[in-house]
Formats: C-alpha cells, sequence, structure tokens
C-alpha cells in the first residue's frame, strides 16, 4: 500500500510538474496581451519601485488598487533581475511564481478527489481539468488581480472543507479571504457565498463561521493597514475604487453589455465546455456549496454590473472546473462500483481524460475573445505577441537611446511599457508616418505593429527583423532629449 501510495504520488507530481512547466513556456515563449491591465496593473508599477522608472497608470495615481500583489511581485522583481539579461531574468520568475499559483487548483482537486473516492487513478483523473482547460491556462500566468486571486480562494476554500472543527485552518482560509477581498473588491459576494455554505452545509458552522470571520478581519485588517502605508488612509483603494467605477461610472465608458453576455462569451469559447460546467455547477450546489455557491453568485454579480470582461468570470471558471474534476473522480467511482471490472474502468480514465483534453484543446485553438467581447483575427494566444517579444529583445540592447512605438492599436498599452523594455529610455508613442519623421531625434529605434516587411525602410530607419506582424527598425546615431513627448515621464 505504501508503494501504491508513493507511485500515485510521484504521478500527480509529475502532472503538476506538467502543468506548472506549460504555464511558464506559454508566458515566455507566447506572451499576449488580453487587456493592458495584464501589465500594467501589477508589473509597471512593481517595475517602477524597483527600479526606478515606468509608467503610472491612472489608478496607481489616484490609489485605486492594493499595493499588495504589486508589492510582492516587486520583490520578485529585485530577486530575479539578477537571473538573466534585461528584463528576462525577473519576467521568468515571475511567470514562475504565478504559475505556481495557478496550479493549486489541481493540488486541491487531487487532494478532494483522493479523500472522496478509492479508484485508483480516481483522483489523479480529478486533476486533469484544472491543469488543461483553456482558460486556466491562458489566464494562469498572467499578472491580473482576479487571477492570482482566484487560485489563492481556492486553496481558503480547501482549507474550510477540511478544518472539521479545529480553527487554525478556518483562520487561515479567511485570512487569504480578508487579504484577497482588499485586493479585488470583487470578490466579495463570493467570500459571502462561502461563509452562507458553511453556515448551511457545514457540521461544525458556527465553530468554522466563526473562525473565519476572525481570519477575514483579521486579513482586511492588514490590507487596510497596508493601505494607510502607502495611500494615507485605511481601505483606501477600495473606497476610491467603488467611487471612480460606482459613483462616477467610469468602467461603463470602456463599453457594457447585457446581463445574459458571459453566457454567451462562455458558449462562444465552447459551447461543449460551457454545458459541462453549467451541469456541474449545478450538481454542485448541493453536492459541493463551498465550490459551486462561490462560483454561482459571483457570475450572477457581475451579471448584473454594466461593464462585462470575459476575465471577470475568471474564479468562477476555476471553481467550475475543479468542480469538472470532482465529479469526473466520482463518474469513474460509480463504473468501477457498478462493474467491478479493471479494464473498464481504466477506459473510463483514458476516455474522460481524452474528451477534457479534447475540449480543452478545441477551445484553446479558437480561442480569440477580446476583452471588449469582440473576436480577432488572431487568437488571443499571439495577440501583441510581437511588441511583447520586442520589447523584450531591446532590454538586451544597453546601447539603445529611445523607442518610438509605431501605429500601436491600444499605444502604450499593449506596448509591454518598461516591464519588458527594462532600459531607462524615452517611450513616444507615433500615430502616424509625418509624426515618427518629425519626432525621429527622440529615438533610434521603431517598434511597428502591423509593419509590412516588404517595407525595408521608413526615413532613416532601416528594417532589422520582424516577429510576427510587428518589426523593429533601427537607425545610427545617438537621441536628442524627448521627456516632453516621452509616455512614464
Amino acid at each position: 500500500m505504501f508503494e501504491l501510495r508513493t507511485r500515485r504520488l510521484l504521478a500527480l507530481a509529475a502532472l503538476l510538474a506538467i502543468g506548472w512547466g506549460m504555464r511558464v513556456w506559454l508566458a515566455l515563449e507566447s506572451p499576449s496581451v488580453y487587456w493592458g491591465d495584464g501589465i500594467f496593473q501589477i508589473l509597471e508599477p512593481a517595475h517602477e519601485v524597483i527600479f526606478g522608472y515606468g509608467v503610472t497608470p491612472l489608478e496607481f495615481k489616484e490609489g485605486l488598487r492594493s499595493w499588495l500583489v504589486p508589492g510582492a511581485v516587486a520583490g520578485l522583481m529585485w530577486l530575479g533581475e539578477p537571473l538573466g539579461p534585461g528584463s528576462w531574468g525577473y519576467l521568468t520568475l515571475v511567470a514562475a511564481v504565478l504559475s505556481a499559483l495557478a496550479i493549486l487548483p489541481a493540488w486541491v482537486a487531487y487532494r478532494w478527489a483522493d479523500e472522496e473516492t478509492d479508484v485508483l487513478g480516481a483522483a489523479l483523473l480529478a486533476t486533469i481539468p484544472p491543469l488543461v482547460w483553456n482558460e486556466l491556462l491562458y489566464f494562469g500566468p498572467k499578472a491580473l488581480f482576479e487571477v492570482v486571486t482566484s487560485h489563492l480562494v481556492v486553496l481558503g476554500i480547501w482549507w474550510m472543507h477540511t478544518s472539521d472543527d479545529g480553527w487554525w485552518r478556518p483562520s487561515l482560509a479567511g485570512l487569504l479571504f480578508g487579504l484577497c477581498f482588499v485586493t479585488r473588491p470583487h470578490l466579495g459576494p463570493s467570500i459571502g457565498a462561502i461563509g452562507g455554505a458553511i453556515l448551511l452545509f457545514s457540521e461544525h458552522r458556527y465553530r468554522q463561521f466563526s473562525w473565519m470571520i476572525v481570519g477575514t478581519v483579521v486579513g482586511a485588517g492588514l490590507g487596510g493597514a497596508l493601505d494607510a502605508w502607502t495611500w494615507g488612509a485605511p481601505f483606501h483603494s477600495i473606497i476610491a475604487n467603488a467611487h471612480y467605477n460606482l459613483i462616477e461610472n467610469e468602467a461603463n465608458r470602456w463599453g457594457t453589455s447585457p446581463s445574459w453576455q458571459y453566457l454567451v462569451w462562455l458558449w462562444q469559447v465552447s459551447p461543449v465546455g460551457s454545458v459541462a460546467l453549467g451541469g456541474v455547477l449545478l450538481a454542485g450546489l448541493v453536492r459541493y456549496p463551498l465550490l459551486a455557491w462561490p462560483a454561482v453568485v459571483l457570475l450572477l454579480a457581475h451579471s448584473g454590473i454594466p461593464h462585462k470582461e470575459y476575465r471577470f468570470i475568471y474564479p468562477s471558471i476555476v471553481l467550475a472546473v475543479v468542480l469538472l474534476g470532482l465529479e469526473l473522480a466520482h463518474l469513474v467511482q460509480a463504473i468501477d462500483d457498478r462493474f467491478d471490472r479493471r479494464a473498464l474502468t481504466a477506459s473510463a480514465i483514458g476516455l474522460a481524460a481524452a474528451g477534457v483534453l479534447v475540449t480543452s484543446g478545441v477551445a484553446a485553438s479558437q480561442f480569440n475573445l477580446r476583452s471588449t467581447g469582440k473576436t480577432g483575427e488572431t487568437t488571443n494566444w499571439q495577440f501583441h505577441q510581437g511588441g511583447l517579444e520586442a520589447f523584450r529583445h531591446l532590454s538586451t540592447r544597453p546601447e539603445l537611446c529611445g523607442v518610438g512605438v509605431f501605429q500601436f492599436d491600444w499605444g502604450r498599452w499593449s506596448s509591454g511599457g518598461y516591464t519588458y523594455l527594462h532600459r531607462d529610455v524615452p517611450i513616444v508613442l507615433l500615430n502616424h508616418e509625418k509624426q515618427l519623421l518629425d519626432r525621429a531625434h527622440a529615438f533610434d529605434i521603431v517598434v511597428a505593429e502591423g509593419w509590412d516587411a516588404k517595407h525595408q525602410s521608413i526615413g532613416d530607419f532601416e528594417l532589422e527583423r520582424c516577429w510576427h506582424d510587428t518589426c523593429l527598425l533601427s537607425r545610427s546615431g545617438t537621441c536628442k532629449s524627448a521627456d516632453d513627448l516621452a509616455i512614464g515621464r
């Protein structure tokens, strides 16, 4: 039995390592921009804190965000900077840590299924959906508040599930919930739903709920104290964010959508996957309330908010995918109990794993849903990839004196910023050819998105190399002062 358990743990370690490796590889070899927040809300502020220069977005001018996650990432950048040339070292370390957090749902699915099933391979099967599901692969290593906090909330739910009548697990879970709430206030309904599920379904409901509340208050208090230190007032980021988005309705200027839009997007991304996730969520309302309730409540809450982005319901998707893994494990258990044939059980595990892989693979190959809700010609995996690769390449060139960003459709928000460039030189936005020629004195490198590689030059700039549809052009000579033209100056 000990040898069998060891083999299962080794198999789990191998699966988690593969899932972690896939995410790190995708983050480094296929970087992309889903929305500028993935760089400029966490990575860019962290870069500015550690290295002294960067683009300061409105949220960090007005104090709309907690420094908790950017501060932690700043520490990773400081540790990672010596590990590679230019921005490579700290980008690799940040991707590695975010990817490690991203496989927490798979670990929780294994532990939960291992607790409830005794079929060899059933618990391992439960890890497959969280490891390979399209959205979890794509968003998992990205530096987005809703992504980072989702993975921590799953861990907190596991601690609540296994807390029995003790105090430290629900307290620690509550601590995570409090910190996640300060970091991402939109998780408030989900955290409330977890508390409600505890009160209604837990055997030790009052003790667990009480200690969870204690931990949540402590975690939120720590986040409030951090706001007081960084912004001058406790919970400043939550209050300012709510005023900006709910009172001033600033979020709506980025677009609004009807209440049913998330269901439409889920169907567009994967019809089969959306039906599967919807089914396990409905079943989980009774079978796994700690997972299903927060997922459904968050989906309903965000459906009532006019401004919608697909990434906002990432926490619901994560919880639903964990549920899918648990239900598949129970399906295999039921087949084994009914037929008691090892070959049939093994075939069921293989078919279930293959079904998940095919469903996720098809969704991934067609995933081209932009944050605006529109579909694009390229998949999300390649969206603005060239600009990020160009800036990362330039980070290894100490001789450059300025960078012109030409015809990027989002301007600075899709360029990678100083996070990828990691050179304290001006970045100048250029909207048309005349502007490029008039301001050519301010930079010796042009990064042009949508550039036709047949055009070998523009003014004094000669084509050097391309990444996809983004090309780098360079000229000889030095740069003149451009502080009045540059972003982040």
